[in-house]
C-alpha cells in the first residue's frame, strides 16, 4: 500500500519528529522540573499530529478502530506550558499546579474509554456536532491559557531586575512572544475549522503547518537556553518563588508592623563590599547572593539600594560593571580584548544587555565611547 503525503503533512511529520525528540530529551536529559514541564508540553502538543497524519493517509476510513487514540491532548498542552512558566520562575506551590491539569486528565480518560467503543459508534461520535463543539472549545481553552501566561510573564518580568543582575537571561519575554504566536495560530485554526466544518482541516493548510513548526522549534531553542532559578545554600529558591501577585501587593504596601530604618551605615558597608570584593564580576550574582555576602535580609538590601541610589538591584550592579568596563578600556593591559570580551570580564553575560545598559548609563554606544578615548 502506497501512502502519499503533501508538503504540508511532510512539515507536520518533521514537526512531530523534532517535538518528540526534544520533548524526550527535556524530560529525561535535564535534572530539573522546568525542563520536564516543557518536555511534556512539547510531547502533548505534537502527538496530536499522529492523528492528523492517520486521517490524511486515509487510515481512519480504512480502520475506524484507530479513532480516538488517547494521544490528542487538546486540554493538556496550554496548562502544562502555564505550569512551566511558574516552575521556571521558582513558584513552589505544587498543589495548585495539579488543578490546571484536571481537564487534561479527564480528557485522557474520556479518549481512553471512547477508543474501546465499537468502530461504528466511534465514527458516529467523531462526525457528530458534539465532537466539533468539543474541539472548538478546546481551541478557546488554549487561547485562554495563553492569555494567562502572557499576564503572568508581564508580572514576572517587572520583578526580574529586583532579584537578578543578569536580567536578560531570566526574562521570559520569549515565552510571552510565543504565547502571542500561539493565540494567533489557534485563532487561525478556529477560523479554518469553522469555515471548513472539518476537525482535521487546520493541518491541511500549509501556512498553518509551517507556523506550527516554527513556533515549536523556537520554544525548543529558547527553552533549552532559559536560565533556571538559583537556589541558596539551604536549597531554597529566591523570593520569586512567591506568586507575583503577592510580591506586587507586598511591594506596594509599606511595612506597617515594624518601622524598618534604612541606615546609611549599612549602605556604606554594602559599598565597601562592592569596592573591595567586586561581586558584580560574577554574571550570576543575585540579590539573594549579595544579601548573604553582606549579612542583610534580601528585602532590606533591596530597599537599601533603592533609597540610597534610586535604582533597583539590577541597575545598581550594572552601574559597577559599566564603570569597570570604562576603566578596562583605558587600561592598555586589556587592549588584546574586544569590547565584548571586556564586558564579559566585567560580569555581563548578555551582549544585548551590555549594549543596552552602556547606552543607558553612559549615553553613547561602547564603540563610540572607545573612539572618543582613542581620539
Amino acid at each position: 500500500m502506497q501512502v502519499t503525503l503533501d508538503f504540508a503533512h511532510l512539515v507536520d511529520l518533521f514537526t512531530l519528529f523534532i517535538g518528540v525528540l526534544f520533548g524526550l530529551l527535556m524530560i529525561f536529559g535535564y535534572p530539573n522540573r522546568q525542563s520536564f514541564c516543557l518536555g511534556m508540553f512539547l510531547l502533548a502538543s505534537v502527538l496530536k499530529i499522529v492523528s492528523i497524519l492517520l486521517a490524511a493517509t486515509g487510515q481512519f476510513d480504512k480502520n475506524p478502530n484507530l479513532l480516538f487514540l488517547p494521544i490528542s491532548f487538546f486540554y493538556f498542552t496550554a496548562p502544562m506550558l502555564f505550569i512551566y512558566a511558574h516552575r521556571v520562575t521558582g513558584y513552589k506551590n505544587r498543589l495548585k499546579f495539579w488543578r490546571h491539569l484536571i481537564p487534561g486528565m479527564l480528557e485522557f480518560l474520556l479518549f481512553s474509554v471512547l477508543f474501546f467503543l465499537p468502530s461504528a459508534t466511534k465514527t458516529q461520535i467523531f462526525l457528530s456536532d458534539y465532537f466539533m463543539v468539543y474541539y472548538v472549545l478546546s481551541i478557546v481553552y488554549r487561547i485562554f491559557y495563553s492569555g494567562l501566561i502572557i499576564q503572568y510573564v508581564d508580572q514576572y518580568n517587572q520583578l526580574v531586575p529586583e532579584y537578578y543582575s543578569d536580567a536578560a537571561s531570566h526574562s521570559l519575554a520569549w515565552l510571552k512572544r510565543f504565547s502571542i504566536c500561539y493565540i494567533i495560530l489557534y485563532l487561525f485554526a478556529l477560523h479554518l475549522v469553522l469555515k471548513s466544518d472539518t476537525f482535521a482541516f487546520p493541518f491541511k493548510n500549509l501556512t498553518f503547518s509551517i507556523f506550527f513548526f516554527l513556533i515549536h522549534f523556537a520554544i525548543v531553542v529558547r527553552g533549552i537556553s532559559q536560565a533556571v532559578p538559583q537556589v541558596d545554600e539551604e536549597g531554597q529558591l529566591p523570593s520569586l518563588g512567591e506568586t507575583t501577585a503577592e510580591l506586587n501587593e507586598r511591594a506596594a504596601q509599606p511595612d506597617m508592623g515594624s518601622e524598618v530604618v534604612l541606615r546609611e551605615s549599612d549602605f556604606m558597608v554594602l559599598k565597601a563590599h562592592m569596592d573591595e570584593h567586586k561581586p558584580y564580576i560574577s554574571p550570576d550574582l543575585t540579590l539573594s547572593n549579595l544579601a548573604r555576602q553582606v549579612g542583610f535580609q534580601q528585602r532590606y538590601l533591596s530597599q537599601l539600594i533603592k533609597k540610597y541610589t534610586g535604582h533597583h538591584f539590577n541597575r545598581y550592579v550594572n552601574g559597577y560593571r559599566i564603570e569597570l568596563v570604562q576603566q578596562m578600556l583605558l587600561d592598555p593591559n586589556y587592549n588584546n580584548l574586544s569590547i565584548l570580551g571586556i564586558a564579559q570580564e566585567a560580569g555581563f553575560h548578555s551582549k544585548s544587555s551590555f549594549y543596552t545598559t552602556f547606552q543607558e548609563i553612559v549615553g553613547t554606544s561602547p564603540s563610540e565611547y572607545k573612539e572618543t578615548l582613542v581620539g
